[in-house]
């Protein structure tokens, strides 16, 4: 007689019963979240002895004079506002630190994902460099 497969699901944790084996798999949210985390987490240790970061946090004005798109020219003229988005970008990139809170998920994600997107998209907008770099780098 042929089996059938039963599947059952408990937050996140899928269990099939196939041909008399049992799988057990994670969701790839899991593994998205983890990947996120040593990404950040890297990014952060590797600017935690730099002068620019987290001395003078002049990162964001030295940035923009080198790279600048065009029109975010005019942050330079303002060192402290620049000072200010350096320790924002340092707040955004620790901010994935915070997925694996188990105390409202949900809500976490909701405040973090939004501001770590609007992060990327303020690199795309006013520094010159290319698409792939926003997706790779932090």
């Amino acid at each position: 007689a042929p089996q059938t497969e039963k599947t059952t699901t408990t937050e996140g944790v899928t269990a099939s019963l196939h041909q008399n084996k049992v799988v057990v798999s994670i969701g790839g949210g899991v593994f998205l979240i983890s990947e996120l985390l040593i990404v950040y987490a890297m990014g952060l240790t590797k600017k935690q002895g730099d002068e620019a970061w987290s001395g003078d946090f002049t990162a964001v004005q030295y940035a923009l004079h080198t790279y600048n798109s065009g029109w975010c020219s005019v942050f330079l003229g303002y060192p402290q506002l620049c000072s200010f988005f350096t320790f924002l970008t340092l707040a955004c990139e620790a901010l994935p630190l915070l997925l694996i809170l188990p105390y409202k998920p949900f809500a976490v994600r909701a405040f973090i994902i939004p501001l770590v997107i609007g992060m990327h998209l303020s690199y795309h907008t006013c520094l010159a460099v290319s698409a792939a770099s926003i997706c790779i780098v932090p």
